[in-house]
């Protein structure tokens, strides 16, 4: 591998997130995402497809969704030749699982999911809520740098997928 300078600021803390997470996950007694690890790029659920073999428990991740220059932490600073301010970032961490299917039925063709289906799956939905909050708690609870949780935004269901995400702003140096 070639060698190179790397991130001090972005890189080291979104690693140290996520294993946050896988080990908040495991130590919540929480069913093991089939992925639990850094994302690149724009949000891709692979993991609910295969949740009909019962041993999928879908995906966690951190994701970066920009840096920027901030003087008034969290809001980016537009000046001129504001490279010399510090560097702030804006992480998502966000977990799915799989979502209650409901059954193929001669009579109408489909019957919905059972009240009991559906309330397992919020119950698992808001243990991932405090999960993520845990997560970020044991990672950046000790740092002295500054960050503020935004708000949890449900995930449109996609496939087989629903879940959320957290929004993380991190003041960098």
């Amino acid at each position: 591998m070639v060698e190179f300078r790397e991130d001090t600021i972005i890189y080291p803390s979104m690693i140290k997130l996520v294993g946050c997470l896988c080990a908040e996950i495991a130590a919540s007694g929480l069913p093991e995402p089939c992925s639990c690890a850094p994302m690149l790029g724009a949000l891709v659920l692979d993991f609910c497809s295969a949740c009909e073999d019962g041993k999928c428990g879908g995906q966690a991740w951190v994701r970066l969704i920009r840096a920027f220059p901030s003087t008034n932490f969290p809001v980016p600073l537009l000046d001129p030749q504001n490279c010399v301010a510090p560097l702030a970032y804006e992480l998502e961490i966000g977990i799915t699982r799989c979502k209650p299917l409901g059954k193929t039925s001669g009579v109408r063709g489909y019957t919905p999911p059972s009240m009991d289906q559906i309330v397992a799956a919020l119950r698992l939905q808001t243990a991932d809520i405090a999960v993520m909050r845990r997560a970020v708690l044991c990672c950046f609870g000790d740092d002295d740098f500054d960050y503020i949780l935004g708000t949890y935004q449900p995930l449109p269901i996609d496939g087989d997928c629903l879940g959320g995400t957290f929004n993380l702003f991190v003041q960098g140096a």
